[in-house]
């Protein structure tokens, strides 16, 4: 697949689109649904948060887990929901 000698041979094991066929098919983790968003048609995934809310709630509940790197600079979840809030 590769012709680049600095690759393992037979490198990528599947292609782009085959891995995104894969990850988003019925029943996996990163399924895709389409609804209907303000009159257009949009590709979602169907097990995903649904609102930002959910977003924040779900990221919140990993705790003392780092969030944010920078330099030397971390912040966990935690400490950023309660910063937003």
């Amino acid at each position: 697949m590769s012709d680049n000698p600095l690759l393992p041979p037979g490198w990528p094991a599947v292609s782009l689109a085959e891995a995104n066929a894969k990850l988003t098919a019925p029943g996996s983790a990163f399924e895709t649904t389409e609804v209907e968003i303000n009159g257009r048609h949009t590709r979602v995934w169907k097990n995903g948060p649904q609102t930002l809310v959910d977003v924040f709630t779900t990221a919140r509940s990993h705790g003392s887990r780092t969030f944010l790197v920078l330099d030397d600079v971390r912040v966990s979840y935690e400490a950023f929901a309660r910063a937003s809030l």
